[in-house]
């Protein structure tokens, strides 16, 4: 009886290891790539001056186009690679750090998404003091919301007005969505 459970086992871990070393390594989830509607007349990509992208960079990795974080994080931007293919921009890592004009593309193209994602709360917000559940005022700018939607996503800077402020998500590092509404204040579009 011992020998045949011992068997039962080893047969076991032999067919998962098979299946392990069989299977296809890639992800089997598919990512939907976003379409823009655009069908609003508010400022677009092209009125963001040159100075928000550099601040955004040295902020992000000290404007430098090969930097690669330690969680993965790719490029001057900090990209991670499945924005990237949900934004449109279906490259590999060595393509992508290679590349300074696709580095400067997709955070154009992230950032217009991005735009067109908060456009309600950037007509509500942008131009205002807010003030936290906790009375901290911070002087809300849209250059300051596309850089935290940048940071941790539209839905955490959604997160962060709708609650007062007190979802203030961070990322690995302890940056949080205040951190970079506050770089960003004194940015503006025009």
């Amino acid at each position: 009886m011992k020998y045949i459970i011992r068997n039962v086992i080893a047969l076991f871990i032999l067919w998962v290891m098979y299946s392990i070393i069989t299977m296809d390594l890639q992800p089997t989830y598919e990512i939907e790539v976003y379409k823009p509607k655009m069908t609003y007349s508010h400022c677009i990509v092209a009125d963001i001056p040159n100075s928000f992208y550099d601040e955004l960079g040295h902020l992000e990795s000290r404007n430098r186009y090969t930097k690669v974080n330690s969680i993965g994080y790719l490029g001057k931007y900090q990209f991670g690679i499945e924005t990237l293919h949900w934004i449109g921009f279906n490259t590999t890592k060595s393509e992508f750090l290679n590349s300074p004009e696709m580095q400067e593309q997709a955070v154009r193209r992230y950032v217009q998404v991005n735009q067109e994602l908060l456009h309600s709360y950037i007509n509500k917000y942008a131009g205002t003091i807010f003030t936290t559940y906790n009375g901290t005022r911070i002087y809300i700018t849209e250059t300051g919301m596309l850089a935290a939607a940048h940071l941790g996503g539209h839905g955490s800077v959604k997160k962060f007005f709708n609650s007062q402020g007190k979802k203030n998500n961070k990322d690995i590092y302890g940056t949080s969505i205040e951190t970079y509404l506050r770089a960003f204040q004194n940015t503006n579009l025009i």
